[in-house]
């Protein structure tokens, strides 16, 4: 059967506009910077994969002494390839940040769209820089193996967990106890098995700050790689292949999920 030329236009809006409406001003703010050009972004460093914005030169000079030592660390955590050439974009302000890789403004840095964007802002971070670096690199590697689709499907809280266990970064000081103490209790990030489609920009609970969320969810990744090293390998593994993320745990470790984390928030009391 053919589809008139105004069903197509109509298809179209609605696969524009539909996420718009479930996802809110985060769809729309990545949307339109992934139209923005940067053809001012230059080599700046003596490491080419490294992009500068015209006036970040010196934010760049002190990241790139940092990123091949960042990406040892996640080759050796994660995957130990990345499936394409790594780039790193610099940004001069938080707002340039924001404005070319739809991200906060209040935020360190962000992988999307094939690379690393950096803001001045990683300069607040009390994680510090080569962990920020190491970070967002592991999203990356992660994203590079996935895919697009694949990755926007991968629970948030396991990429987050992942990303601040294998860097040592991202989350900012916590006190443990309290977040045990909040887990026994309830007042933790959900542990699904699958993103979904609609929200996949994740974010923590309500009332939840993101540092919380962070060390909780790098508390639970670290439990499951502490648990069995081998069967998180295996994991990381049948995710590369791109196995559906609930479908490669069970595989891994024998058992689903809510096993698992039932298991994680008993170790909590011990």
């Amino acid at each position: 059967m053919s589809t008139t030329p105004a069903a197509c236009k109509l298809r179209i809006c609605a696969a524009l506009v539909l996420p718009l409406l479930l996802g809110g001003c985060e769809y729309g703010s990545h949307l339109v910077a992934m139209m923005r050009s940067t053809p001012a972004f230059t080599v700046c460093t003596p490491d080419p994969r490294i992009l500068c914005e015209p006036g970040a030169e010196a934010l760049a000079a002190r990241i790139a002494p940092l990123v091949p030592q960042a990406m040892a660390t996640i080759q050796g955590k994660q995957f130990p390839a990345f499936d394409e050439p790594v780039r790193i974009r610099v940004y001069t302000s938080p707002e340039s940040f924001s404005r070319f890789s739809g991200a906060s403004a209040d935020a360190a840095g962000i992988a999307t769209r094939g690379a690393v964007h950096i803001s001045p802002m990683i300069l607040r971070h009390p994680d510090g820089l080569a962990e920020i670096v190491a970070h967002e690199l592991s999203h990356l590697n992660m994203a590079l193996r996935l895919g697009r689709w694949r990755m926007v499907r991968l629970p948030g809280w396991f990429s987050e967990g992942l990303a601040t266990w294998a860097s040592g970064g991202g989350g900012g000081p916590a006190y443990e106890p309290n977040l045990r103490h909040a887990i026994r209790n309830g007042r933790h990030f959900e542990p699904i098995a699958l993103q979904p489609w609609w929200r996949p920009f994740q974010k923590p609970p309500e009332h939840m700050s993101w540092t919380v969320y962070y060390n909780q969810t790098r508390m639970f990744v670290t439990f499951m790689h502490d648990r069995d090293p081998q069967a998180f390998r295996r994991l990381l593994d049948r995710l590369g292949a791109r196995q559906p993320f609930a479908e490669a745990l069970r595989a891994a470790y024998g058992r689903p999920l809510e096993d698992l984390w039932r298991e994680f928030v008993a170790s909590l009391s011990a």
